[in-house]
């Protein structure tokens, strides 16, 4: 019996990402969105709509028509996909726009009254009519922090039993 070496070539396989956009739709998408965007600067600015309020409904308008006009030609599956894609991003938008908000405006407010002892210094000799510099958030923080150690405690072994009982217990309840 005679043994046959055969050279073997080293190909190194390279991964395919079938699922990720081209560039050349980053870019259709990129410029669809700029586009609505303008439309929808414009729209506000002659008609009667105002502020972000009127932008982000228009924008949302806009968007969707750009997206029948840029899937006119795609199957349904592709064009139901790209509808729930718009439709996702802006309930994303319109959930976080308020947050936003609220954090923005908090942060603007509150820059006059930071400083460097801030973080560890108490509200216990100051009153409600102080000025900003007086006290600070030191109890605020170490409240926090004990809380968060106190509810650490509690949940940390009760989800890691939990973990272990629905891994190990065979039955109807797990």
């Amino acid at each position: 019996m005679s043994t046959i070496l055969s050279e073997t070539s080293a190909v190194t396989p390279q991964p395919t990402m079938p699922w990720q956009a081209t560039t050349r739709k980053k870019v259709a998408t990129l410029m669809s969105l700029v586009i609505s965007a303008v439309v929808s600067f414009v729209i506000v600015l002659v008609t009667g709509l105002a502020g972000v309020d009127g932008f982000a409904l228009t924008f949302f308008g806009v968007s969707f028509l750009a997206v029948a006009i840029r899937t006119f030609r795609l199957d349904s599956k592709k064009r139901k996909d790209a509808f729930v894609t718009v439709a996702i991003i802006a309930t994303a938008v319109l959930a976080f726009s308020p947050w936003m908000s609220i954090f923005g405006s908090v942060i603007i407010k509150g820059l006059r009254g930071l400083r460097p002892n801030f973080l560890y210094e108490t509200m216990q000799t100051t009153t409600p009519d102080d000025e900003l510099t007086l006290g600070g958030a030191g109890h605020a923080i170490v409240g926090s922090a004990i809380m968060v150690m106190i509810a650490t405690a509690i949940t940390l072994p009760l989800g890691i039993l939990s973990g272990v009982y629905l891994t190990e217990v065979r039955g109807r309840l797990t």
